[in-house]
């Protein structure tokens, strides 16, 4: 082939050598036979029992090889059959721990021989279509949130979810289950897509969420115009059904949208027969009644929000308080329920300008307290009688991530002037002013990043940062860069000969 701007030629490979390169999902082809993925998929969806071709498991399980290797649509299944070693693969794999007759029964599923290892674009999206039932249609009502009732299909489907959570329960016993329930839009071109409160084309699952497992133990697809809190308490008593045996408590958590007096109620007065009370921290809404209680906290009522960063207590910058907040949905029976509403607030870095307020456009809800200046303001209501200075961010911090429009959750480590780096390399200290802010830390001295030769840092910043790198593509990208590098060199020197 011709040469490219890199220090290499490609040759092109003309027999085939059974070599893949998705050998990562060995891996989980390992794990789906350990899991006895395949005879559960055989056991509860049976769209495919009697019929010939394309098993139930040879179809889902090509599905979840396509999702685990990137691909975007259907049609990436040629990618995957023109990947001869990983199709080799999927063959022992269809066939492992099988008895004679059960293989002989596989082979006659196909009149004609088999050409394929995973199954066609056609097939798959005539087997999909079955998971949809087109009589629940005629059940729609325009601009109306609506589910489709789930068919014999998909709810075997979510039996055979369940029968993973089980085994991920017999290798890893958890006693508690943190549910987190959670809706996301996922923008699409799809023109059957139904529009979005944000006003583009979407869907928007819900799902529930299990911590302490780290597994999704339900999901509903919807249409993106559906609410996320719409029918969340049977979301919720569906998900408690699938959770498998050695689970003894369940919390729930959830933003605004399971702000709902029949969810909140079923938990706190323990609605469920198994599990009880489920203790809950749920985002409130703020409305002018929820604002008008927190504007009458007291300011000495306020208290600093920490987080624990190594040994040291940082200042959020946020403060937390109980608030006052009864609405009529609570009722005032000696028996209810005891229910803690908690606000925290946050003081806006770029201030209104006097006259200006009514014009803020902000994703977050913000208020001015008592000429005190203006605050992003979030409430949490919540079950539970514990310690907010060291539970509130752990337990009750899910309502400001709904709040900071979903922003990533940042880890930092210190790996450069540690001290044990200024201690083995003598490097200078010097006292904190009274003014600076490093104060709130508690830190005494500081040392200048500058203190530490530069070839020193720079290797103990890259000793930190490329284990974290996909090494093949920095070492193609420094290449391109070199190559880039190059050609502009000589393009210059053209340039100055005339």
């Amino acid at each position: 082939m011709k040469q490219g701007l890199l220090a290499f030629q490609y040759e092109q490979e003309k027999g085939s050598t059974g070599m893949t390169g998705l050998s990562g999902l060995m891996t989980y082809l390992e794990l789906m036979q350990a899991a006895g993925l395949r005879s559960s998929v055989e056991r509860h969806v049976r769209l495919r029992e009697r019929g010939q071709g394309w098993t139930d498991s040879q179809m889902i399980i090509s599905l979840m090889l396509l999702n685990l290797a990137g691909g975007e649509s259907v049609s990436d299944l040629d990618l995957l059959e023109k990947d001869r070693g990983l199709c080799r693969m999927f063959r022992e794999f269809e066939t492992c721990g099988m008895r004679l007759s059960e293989r002989r029964a596989l082979e006659k599923r196909w009149r004609v021989e088999r050409r394929r290892s995973v199954p066609s674009e056609s097939a798959v999206f005539r087997y999909l279509e079955r998971f949809h039932d087109a009589g629940e249609e005629s059940m729609r009502e325009a601009h109306r949130a609506f589910i489709p009732a789930p068919n014999g299909a998909m709810k075997g489907l979510r039996k055979v979810n369940a029968d993973l959570v089980g085994f991920a329960q017999s290798r890893s016993p958890q006693t508690e289950a943190t549910l987190d329930m959670d809706a996301t839009l996922v923008e699409t071109r799809k023109q059957e897509a139904l529009p979005s409160y944000k006003k583009y084309r979407a869907y928007q699952p819900l799902i529930t969420y299990w911590s302490e497992a780290e597994l999704i133990v339900h999901s509903e697809f919807r249409d993106g115009n559906v609410p996320a809190g719409h029918q969340q308490l049977r979301v919720l008593i569906e998900a408690l059904g699938r959770l498998p045996a050695g689970v003894e408590k369940v919390m729930l958590r959830s933003d605004t949208a399971g702000y709902q007096r029949e969810l909140l109620r079923y938990c706190a007065e323990g609605g469920d027969e198994r599990f009880g009370v489920i203790e809950f921290a749920v985002g409130v809404d703020v409305t002018t009644e929820f604002r008008r209680a927190v504007s009458e906290v007291a300011e000495q009522d306020w208290q600093t929000l920490y987080r624990k960063v190594g040994e040291h207590r940082v200042d959020t910058g946020q403060q937390w308080a109980d608030v006052n907040f009864m609405p009529n949905w609570i009722g005032y029976s000696k028996n209810s329920p005891e229910y803690r509403f908690i606000a925290t607030r946050e003081r806006l870095i770029e201030q209104p300008l006097p006259g200006m307020e009514g014009q803020m456009e902000l994703p977050f809800p913000a208020m001015e307290l008592s000429n005190r200046g203006w605050y992003k303001v979030f409430g949490v209501v919540t079950n539970r009688s514990i310690a907010v200075e060291t539970k509130l961010i752990e337990h009750l911090g899910y309502a400001a991530e709904y709040y900071n429009a979903g922003a990533p959750t940042l880890t930092f480590e210190r790996v450069a002037i540690t001290e044990e780096q200024i201690e083995d390399h003598g490097l200078p200290t010097k006292p904190v002013k009274a003014t600076q802010s490093r104060k709130r830390y508690d830190i005494d001295q500081t040392v200048e990043a500058e203190a530490m030769p530069p070839a020193m840092l720079r290797e103990i910043v890259a000793g930190a940062f490329e284990p974290m790198v996909d090494q093949r593509q920095m070492m193609l990208l420094r290449e391109v860069e070199a190559a880039e590098r190059n050609d502009v060199r000589e393009r210059l020197a053209e340039f100055a000969e005339g």
